[in-house]
């Protein structure tokens, strides 16, 4: 029946049926694959897996940093972490360059607005670099850097895709930060109060120093005057020895050496010298003061030449004189050492002044 309904030419064998089949399958499977092929970019594109792994690289690089600075306990660990820090942006901005090239552009966007807000962390950290004597302005600088860095960490968190997140936040960071904030801030005061002291210190000394010198100046002065008048004496006596003198001219010579070491001695008296120095100024004025008994015995051997002259062949062989020539002999020396040992400590106490030991450096 079902030959009669259909002309032979219809009907086609067992094999050709199963021809066709195969052929429709293959046709099939070509589409397919031509499709597969047309979408194959879409899902074979690495935009996000090389930006999960730039932005998990940049957050660990972070990490490390922040990780240093909470081990901190020195200026010179904050430093080091600052020039950690300034390492790990470079290498932070090379992988901005590779996720600047990505294919999707969404990912690629919200990867670089994360390296940017670990990178201006970094940036916060690299700061510390540079420190030298930390300074209230610098604890202020940094503070404010940090905290805008700590802002922009948790800025926009939004993510395009939950597999794209940021590795790191402002809240997690803010423990290391503080901490490194408090140890600046620390060291900054230690050192600002080391300063004050040093500074008050040398405006003190610098002010004694200048007294000292004031007085230095009266006092060598006053010595000079002395000297003087022992060159004179010295000199009178070689004029009598050699050319005599009327016993007039030596009662005047001889009042007026006596009344000139008077005076110089009552002039030391009236200088108020510092007391590290006033042992060796009382020692000056005690030898001024004896040259005036000498002077005044050298009046009496004159005295007694004169009213008895059988006693004596010159003012020479007086009692007076004799005492008067010991006791120039031994004052000469006196004075010589007094001023000497005077003029050693008067160096010395400069020398404090000007390279005397200041507070130890605080550190920090």
């Amino acid at each position: 029946m079902i030959a009669r309904c259909f002309p032979s030419e219809v009907l086609l064998p067992w094999k050709s049926i199963v021809s066709v089949v195969v052929v429709s399958a293959l046709v099939g499977a070509g589409v397919a694959a031509a499709v597969l092929v047309a979408t194959g970019s879409k899902h074979s594109d690495d935009s996000l897996p090389t930006a999960q792994r730039s932005v998990a690289l940049s957050g660990r690089e972070l990490i490390t940093v922040s990780r240093r600075l909470a081990a901190a306990t020195r200026i010179a660990d904050l430093q080091a972490a600052g020039r950690e820090a300034e390492e790990a942006g470079r290498r932070i901005a090379a992988h901005d360059k590779t996720v600047s090239g990505l294919t999707d552009a969404r990912v690629a966007r919200r990867a670089q607005q994360l390296l940017a807000s670990h990178g201006s962390m970094l940036a916060a950290y690299a700061q510390m670099a540079s420190l030298g004597t930390p300074t209230d302005a610098d604890v202020t600088r940094v503070e404010g850097a940090i905290k805008y860095a700590e802002s922009q960490l948790d800025a926009g968190r939004a993510p395009v895709t939950e597999k794209l997140v940021a590795p790191v936040t402002g809240q997690a960071m803010a423990g290391p930060d503080a901490h490194a904030v408090q140890l600046l801030d620390s060291a900054a005061r230690k050192l600002a109060g080391w300063q004050r002291r040093v500074t008050r210190i040398r405006r003190e000394r610098k002010a004694r120093l200048a007294a000292i010198n004031a007085y230095a100046t009266t006092v060598q002065g006053r010595i000079d005057a002395y000297d003087e008048l022992r060159t004179k004496l010295g000199d009178w006596i070689r004029s009598v020895d050699e050319e005599g003198a009327t016993f007039g001219e030596a009662y005047t010579f001889l009042s007026a050496a006596a009344e000139s070491r008077v005076l110089a001695r009552d002039g030391l008296r009236g200088i108020s010298a510092p007391h590290p120095l006033a042992r060796q100024h009382s020692q000056i004025i005690i030898v001024i003061g004896r040259a005036v008994d000498a002077v005044q015995s050298a009046s009496v051997g004159i005295s007694d030449f004169q009213f008895d002259r059988e006693s004596y062949d010159s003012y020479k062989d007086t009692p007076g004189w004799q005492d008067f020539k010991t006791k120039s002999d031994d004052i000469a020396s006196s004075f010589t050492s007094a001023v000497a040992t005077w003029k050693a400590r008067l160096a010395k106490l400069r020398r404090s002044l000007v390279r005397g030991q200041l507070p130890k450096h605080p550190s920090v």
